[in-house]
């Protein structure tokens, strides 16, 4: 029986842009893999497609879901998967030539990292390259990063199998934010890097999920993070049962007599994460939210706070609102006034670290998995 090094996982439901996701996939060299593609109540396009390629690729198999999600869809692969290390894939995203070896490869001869990412280039509809997206590389630097951002481009990256086992997959209580979450709890077993390299055209486009549910996302980021911090702290995990989720104030507020109050403000950072801000309603939740930090007094969470009014102040800039803008920093700055000064220092140096190929591991610079830091301020 074949048994491939690399197992593909490929969630599917729009057939848009499948083809060239598979051509760009199956045409992989240099490693022996596998592509499971999941048809998650898949539209009749995507499910052509995948009845056509898998008639004539070997290296594809295609299983059914009911419709209940990326993250039951991902388990679902993950259980037929025969490889041992599990790549991602997004039916609309393309993997660049040498993807799925040189991360094989980086992986081998170096054991200690059990989850590795790349760069990628943004691409749009009709697949125009619109720029590079960029995540910390280095293992202190993804480390970092974890804690205020996701380090990590989902499709981009190549995990450990046992690993993945190890902290039972994805969880589907927090469907939208299921890679983050999964980033936290691995986090807490192996260390974390990126490749300084573009190995993924990923495709941004308005049909995206992440465009449609921006403040569901923030909110179970936040949550994901939040429990991380208890997790270490106490080694109690508050959030382990599904049904949990929805009552999150009782299950944090019996953990945490402060864990209620930090969701609901970092719920505003994440908002800025993935550019909710940039709505008027998305920006006052913000200033509201910093408004209850500054009466509240964390040290920690105002520092957070800080940060997430620099990452929208930039994006304000880089949308071509500059006089939204430049009123957005004049009021942050009477606000914030030193703060501010220290966020901008921080954007720079955890954001946006120089890609250092040879950087330390973890272990190496003493700095493990397990010894994150109790804040989400990091």
């Amino acid at each position: 029986m074949f048994l491939p090094l690399v197992s593909v996982l490929m969630p599917v439901r729009d057939g848009r842009f499948l083809a060239a996701a598979l051509d760009s996939i199956l045409s992989q060299t240099g490693v022996d893999f596998e592509v499971i593609c999941v048809d998650d109540d898949a539209d009749p396009h995507a499910s052509r497609v995948l009845a056509e390629f898998s008639a004539i690729q070997p290296k594809l198999r295609v299983f059914r879901n009911n419709g209940s999600g990326i993250a039951d869809a991902l388990n679902w692969g993950l259980a037929s998967a025969r490889g041992e290390l599990i790549a991602r894939m997004d039916a609309d995203d393309i993997s660049l030539p040498h993807r799925l070896s040189t991360q094989a490869a980086y992986l081998e001869i170096h054991p200690e990292i059990g989850v590795l990412g790349t760069q990628a280039m943004v691409i749009d509809e009709s697949g125009e390259r619109k720029g590079r997206a960029h995540v910390p590389v280095g293992p202190r630097h993804v480390f970092a990063y974890l804690q205020t951002g996701n380090p990590l481009i989902h499709p981009t990256v190549m995990m450990r199998r046992r690993l993945l086992s190890k902290v039972d997959g994805y969880r589907r209580s927090f469907e939208s934010a299921e890679d983050y979450d999964l980033w936290l709890r691995l986090s807490e077993h192996t260390i974390m890097d990126n490749l300084d390299a573009a190995f993924l055209l990923h495709r941004h486009h308005a049909g995206q999920v992440t465009a449609q549910v921006q403040f569901r996302q923030a909110r179970l980021a936040t949550l994901a993070v939040v429990s991380h911090n208890i997790r270490h702290a106490s080694g109690r995990d508050p959030l382990l049962d599904f049904n949990r989720v929805k009552n999150w104030r009782v299950a944090l507020g019996a953990a945490s007599a402060s864990a209620v109050a930090d969701v609901r403000e970092l719920t505003a950072t994440r908002l800025v994460d993935n550019r909710g801000t940039l709505r008027a309603s998305g920006a006052r939740y913000l200033n509201s939210a910093c408004t209850r930090a500054i009466k509240r007094g964390s040290p920690e969470i105002c520092a957070r706070m800080a940060l997430a009014c620099v990452r929208h102040q930039l994006l304000l800039y880089r949308a071509g609102r500059r006089a939204d803008a430049l009123r957005a920093l004049l009021r942050d700055a009477l606000r914030w006034r030193t703060r501010l000064v220290a966020a901008y220092i921080r954007h720079a140096r955890v954001l946006w670290p120089a890609a250092r190929p040879d950087a330390p591991s973890a272990i190496e610079s003493g700095h493990l998995p397990n010894g994150a830091p109790s804040s989400p301020a990091g």
